[in-house]
């Protein structure tokens, strides 16, 4: 140091909490504005070594590679805009996530698409790189060789990720046995957000569940985690997963299939509820 340079300020926890958060902002935005100029472009230099995205119609892609490839052969929209509302992390600064409200870029379409998204974070060396994405509208459809299934790495057996994955799997269970509308009420955080298709955001349990009693066809409402993280400090997490969804249509049953991204936060009585849940469709066969 220079003798005619001040000393260094330490900055407290709180500060840098808060310039961790605003760094996060700060990639989400940049993200953004990448997007709305080529999705496939802007994106892929911020993915995660191990992403997980979930475009419309397809399987989870998972990987970097396999993301960059389907982002570039898919077919609609290739420009997306969005703005964060919404930036969380984890307490050791590992792990974040961030939603928002989307518009896409039809090409050609004189009513552009909204939706919202869903993202989670992890902070590399490199910085903050996209590691989990979901859109309920806007997003490109994946190409026909998208319902190849992925080839994922084994669901941890120990540590944080693996209390989300238990809490994931616990979740589905008490959906199959009390309905889906209950069980997503009963793991909800008391500030948690569902993205709904239509429509504003649902939030907190009470209004979750009410919007979920309304689907009175759905018959049974089953998922499962094929990927989950969680922070060193063991706070937050994500899963992402595959669901199935029996829906009554007059004297038949019909099966939709689902995909979904899951942000998990332990909360401090040490209970495990989900702070945000967002999914779109998958390939029916």
């Amino acid at each position: 140091m220079r003798p005619d340079q001040p000393p260094a300020i330490p900055q407290s926890a709180a500060e840098r909490t808060l310039a961790a958060r605003l760094s996060l902002l700060e990639v989400d935005r940049a993200a953004a504005a990448a997007a709305a100029r080529d999705l496939a472009a802007g994106l892929s230099p911020l993915l995660h070594d191990d992403v997980a995205f979930l475009l419309p119609e397809t399987n989870v892609l998972y990987g970097a590679p396999a993301t960059r490839d389907r982002l570039r052969g898919a077919e609609g929209a290739k420009r997306l805009w969005w703005t964060p509302l919404h930036v969380e992390l984890s307490a050791d600064s590992t792990l974040g996530w961030t939603y928002g409200v989307t518009v896409a870029d039809e090409r050609g379409d004189s009513a552009p698409r909204h939706g919202k998204y869903l993202a989670a974070w992890r902070r590399t060396a490199e910085g903050w790189r996209l590691a989990a994405f979901v859109a309920t509208a806007g997003l490109p459809r994946g190409s026909a060789s998208s319902g190849d299934a992925p080839v994922l790495p084994a669901l941890p057996e120990e540590g944080a990720a693996a209390d989300f994955a238990r809490a994931d799997r616990a979740f589905s269970a008490l959906a199959s046995r009390v309905g889906a509308a209950r069980a997503f009420g009963a793991f909800a955080a008391p500030d948690a957000v569902t993205f709904p298709g239509s429509g504003d955001l649902a939030r907190g349990p009470a209004d979750i569940a009410a919007r979920l009693a309304d689907f009175s066809r759905v018959s049974s409402w089953a998922w499962t985690p094929i990927v989950a993280v969680g922070a060193g400090s063991g706070d937050l997490g994500y899963t992402v997963g595959e669901a199935t969804i029996l829906v009554r249509a007059g004297e038949k049953t019909d099966t939709l299939r689902s995909k979904y991204l899951t942000i998990w936060r332990r909360l401090p009585d040490g209970r495990i509820a989900f702070a945000a849940d967002a999914g779109n469709s998958r390939p029916t066969r």
